[in-house]
């Protein structure tokens, strides 16, 4: 009795393990070297008889709790291999015929079981079979405004998509040459410094480390426009959404770094300045 609940322990955390990583427990996405997985014409499904690696290979599956490995993209051809586009350009993309999804024991650690097949020579990768999660817009209030994100006839930038690769990170540094940015606002985290979103900077204009864009008693937004755009706080509940601006809490995306090397009055920006800057 107690072997049994030890199993179902043990069955349970590797469950919870895999839902909290993201990926399906018990099955890895293979690429094989050519040759490795024999399947005859219209088979989609096969056992440890159809791979014809080492026994080192077959061995380690065995080990897992193999229980058998299907193609990913049923009926792939190598001939499918050079796909023509509209434009007439040939262009080569993966023999998606060797990539096959291979099933284990549910038990088991999907990422070191990964990390031991891409260490073998006939795997060309090895990795777990990912949750994708369908992006959602972020929550500030004038992110309907920004009409480039993405529209109903795809005429945009694809920036939920994007996203769900990338948000942004406080180590990338980004710079904004213009009239200063009034970093007091609520969307660039009401501060200046390290641990806020503009990070820092300097005004070349009236030669002090406070580039907010004052000139006496009038402020020009053009560059909180520009810092908006780069890396506004995202999902914050306020404002636009910034293009590198994180996803909320303790997630501020990029670093900005403002720099007002211009004369709002004038028009005017100094390449003095801009160079002082690089």
């Amino acid at each position: 009795m107690c072997a049994k609940i030890t199993i179902c322990l043990i069955f349970l955390v590797a469950i919870i393990m895999a839902q909290e990583n993201n990926y399906v427990p018990g099955e890895v996405l293979v690429f094989f070297k050519s040759g490795i997985v024999t399947l005859a014409p219209g088979e989609q499904k096969g056992g440890i008889e159809t791979i014809q690696g080492s026994e080192a290979l077959k061995n380690y599956l065995n080990s897992l709790g193999f229980q058998g490995l299907e193609r990913v993209v049923p009926d792939f051809s190598p001939a499918d291999t050079i796909a023509v586009l509209e434009d007439g350009i040939r262009v080569k993309i993966p023999d998606y015929s060797r990539l096959f999804k291979v099933i284990v024991s549910e038990s088991i650690d999907i990422q070191v079981v990964c990390d031991s097949l891409n260490s073998l020579p006939e795997i060309i990768n090895a990795e777990p079979n990912w949750f994708l999660h369908i992006h959602t817009q972020p929550n500030d209030p004038k992110f309907s405004q920004q009409w480039n994100f993405e529209q109903t006839n795809d005429c945009d930038i694809d920036m939920l998509q994007a996203w769900d690769i990338e948000k942004g990170n406080y180590n990338i540094k980004i710079g904004i040459l213009d009239l200063g940015v009034q970093y007091q606002h609520e969307d660039f985290g009401n501060g200046f410094g390290p641990g806020y979103k503009v990070k820092g900077g300097w005004d070349y204009v009236h030669n002090d480390p406070y580039p907010e864009g004052n000139y006496g008693s009038s402020w020009f937004p053009h560059g909180n426009h520009v810092a908006g755009i780069a890396g506004a706080l995202t999902n914050n509940n306020k404002g636009v959404s910034g293009i590198s601006g994180g996803w909320g809490g303790l997630d501020i995306g990029c670093a900005l770094y403002a720099y007002e090397i211009g004369y709002p009055h004038t028009g005017e920006i100094k390449l003095s300045y801009a160079i002082q800057v690089f």
